[in-house]
């Protein structure tokens, strides 16, 4: 058979699904790819009809930003710039019938029975307004497209409808769709063998505690590794399984270490389970209660600082180290450990953003020295670091104006591949933290890490009166911060 034009647009691409899904009259996402820098865009034929669709590039945001539980993303138009080899995004919204082409792979799209309720809500009589991501406090990482689904599961469940947010790239807003259309279709399935596990695992999907102010944080189920067995084609009769062991195997419990404002190390972590929980740890006489559904804060004794402890709970066996509570000034110079983000809902991420923190005595003057380090020809608009000085604030970018503040002296030198601030203060301060914020990524804290939700972050107590560079007994030119 004579190799046409039309056979050679449609080998260029792959579908690197082996066995895709397409939710019938719903927007669908097809990852695909092409080995060929050269490659026009692909043919994409329904029932032998060229069909229109939209290619999209999914950008991972670096390792620093944590807005969501896992690496968030952005959607944007696929550029003739891109990698050949990086997957793209085919978007389209297909009929409920017809035969699906995407260079040699055939697909038939599937239709999903749509539930009459996921509700036990009664009906208003006045329609519910839309979900924004805007004002719905705690929800999905605003600007990720691929996380928008929650909210369209939460709004299902509230019986209303979610709102993409204006400000998307078409492209984003139908991968946002495609990806909900996903979950509502493995929902279906589950709820076709058993509604009540169903019910439960949207509930799981969605779920939330509020903190001591009553904000909504995210307490909820990792879907990821979900999804495609709950849509695989050999789980047919066995997705209700599935989802339970999934259910059974959640454990509604993270937790962190930080710094809390009195200085003293702390032990911090969201409960989304329905039930109190006992946590045992090393060094403490009696075990800690974690009250149902909250975010919680457990301040801990000061002799726990900079020690290795270990957490036991019926959500097992957890190692944690606990940051040190007081920094003490000693020659030449008293070095932050390394510093650490946030962490994400489900971990903590290594820091994308390096920077060296370190106080000292200089000539009877407190100082404080901070190194950024920066890559070659990385623009420095957005790159800023934030000072909290016992109560004041202080913002310090790399190319803006340097402030000027009441007690403080700041200096600012610039290297290709590096920034540094130079504060020296009037008197000593007692407390500090410092956060890095840079374009596209998130803060990362100094001693320890904020919490996962952006609540506080840990302010290091420090003693000034350890300063000796005599090697006498401590010098009392600089007062006591205890």
């Amino acid at each position: 058979m004579p190799l046409t034009l039309t056979g050679l647009l449609l080998s260029a691409w792959t579908v690197l699904e082996s066995n895709p899904i397409v939710v019938g009259g719903a927007p669908t996402a097809l990852a695909v790819q092409t080995d060929d820098p050269s490659a026009p865009q692909p043919n994409v034929l329904v029932d032998g009809v060229p069909w229109p669709y939209r290619l999209a590039t999914v950008v991972p945001v670096p390792d620093a930003a944590w807005e969501s539980e896992l690496q968030p993303t952005r959607v944007r138009p696929a550029s003739p710039d891109d990698d050949p080899l990086l997957p793209r995004l085919l978007l389209l919204t297909v009929p409920e019938s017809g035969k699906l082409q995407v260079g040699d792979t055939i697909i038939e799209p599937l239709r999903f029975p749509k539930p009459a309720r996921w509700s036990r809500i009664p009906r208003p009589d006045v329609p519910r307004p839309p979900l924004d991501l805007a004002t719905c406090a705690g929800g999905p990482d605003p600007q990720d497209p691929l996380a928008w689904w929650r909210l369209a599961l939460m709004a299902d469940q509230a019986d209303t409808t979610a709102q993409v947010p204006s400000n998307w790239t078409p492209e984003a807003k139908q991968a946002a769709q495609a990806l909900a259309a996903r979950w509502r279709a493995a929902l279906v399935l589950v709820a076709t063998e058993d509604p009540g596990i169903a019910a439960s695992l949207r509930s799981a999907l969605t779920n939330s505690v509020r903190d001591t102010h009553g904000r909504v944080r995210a307490a909820w189920l990792d879907g990821t590794s979900l999804l495609p067995k709950l849509l695989d084609p050999t789980m047919t009769d066995r997705v209700s399984q599935v989802a339970l062991e999934a259910l059974d195997a959640w454990i509604p419990l993270g937790c962190w270490t930080t710094v809390g404002r009195d200085g003293l190390p702390r032990l911090a972590g969201w409960h989304g389970g329905w039930e109190k929980r006992l946590l045992e740890i090393d060094g403490l006489p009696e075990r800690i209660e974690i009250p149902r559904r909250c975010h919680f804060e457990v301040p801990l004794p000061v002799t726990l600082g900079g020690q290795q402890t270990t957490l036991r709970a019926s959500a097992g066996v957890r190692t944690v180290q606990f940051p040190k509570a007081i920094g003490h000034i000693t020659p030449p110079a008293y070095r932050f450990n390394p510093p650490r983000p946030a962490p994400r809902l489900f971990g903590v991420q290594s820091s994308g953003l390096p920077f060296a923190a370190e106080c000292r005595i200089h000539n009877e003057v407190p100082e404080i020295f901070v190194t950024c380090a920066t890559e070659p020809g990385t623009l420095l608009q957005r790159d800023a670091l934030w000072f909290q000085v016992d109560d004041q604030g202080v913002w310090v970018s790399a190319n803006g104006p340097v402030p000027s503040v009441d007690g403080l002296i700041i200096h600012r030198r610039i290297w290709e591949d590096r920034w540094q601030v130079r504060i020296e203060c009037q008197s000593p301060p007692s407390s500090l933290s410092i956060r890095r914020t840079h374009d596209g990524g998130g803060p990362i804290a100094v001693p320890g890490p904020a919490d996962a939700f952006g609540l506080n972050d840990p302010k290091l107590k420090l003693n000034w009166n350890a300063w000796n560079p005599e090697g006498d007994t401590p010098s009392n030119t600089i007062g006591s911060a205890q």
